[in-house]
């Protein structure tokens, strides 16, 4: 409260200047002297709590939010003929809101192997169906997961940490029974 009692002072002494001061001292257009006020010495003021700025993580969010909006509205200001898929450059890639705003996943080289078994799995079980999958592209959208154990599930049923693998194609290749299919095939190839 004390910088605030600085203010009332430093209005009084500029009323007591603008008094003494000379009609001829009056701004006029020609006139180039500028009228001058006391400085106040930010050191000496103080605001009281609810004018001071506080940053909420919000607020954060929504400045950067801003700013992407802003930059993207600048560069394409300027040109009309812009696509409108690089309008929305800054614009994080999703699947859209029916797909709960997937994001785009990055295409490492074990992803592209998952992916490929994932679409060759009825060679893996030839006696179970499953839907054919016409694509031929590696999807843009998509999301790796893990599979949590129930508490309700055997114990029997569950994996082990030493069966536990980091990719799908690591795990089949682990898998005994389909290495001992895979062992029979490849001699039935060789000998005929």
């Amino acid at each position: 409260m004390e910088g605030l009692a600085v203010i009332p002072q430093l209005l009084r002494e500029y009323k007591l200047n603008a008094q003494t001061a000379d009609e001829n001292d009056v701004i006029n257009p020609s006139n180039n002297a500028v009228a001058t006020l006391p400085k106040i010495i930010p050191s000496t003021v103080q605001l009281p709590s609810y004018f001071q700025y506080k940053e909420t993580p919000e607020l954060k969010q929504d400045a950067i939010a801003v700013e992407i909006q802003s930059e993207t509205e600048l560069q394409t200001s300027f040109n009309k003929n812009i696509a409108d898929g690089q309008k929305k450059k800054g614009i994080r890639d999703t699947a859209g809101s029916d797909w709960f705003e997937m994001p785009a996943g990055e295409l490492t080289e074990s992803v592209k192997r998952d992916i490929q078994l994932l679409k060759m799995r009825n060679v893996l079980d030839p006696k179970r169906h499953y839907r054919r999958d016409t694509s031929t592209s590696l999807p843009k959208y998509f999301q790796m997961g893990r599979i949590v154990d129930g508490p309700f599930d055997f114990v029997s049923n569950r994996y082990t940490r030493a069966e536990r693998k980091e990719t799908i194609l690591d795990e089949v290749l682990n898998d005994t029974e389909r290495l001992k299919k895979f062992i029979l095939c490849m001699t039935m190839n060789k000998y005929g």
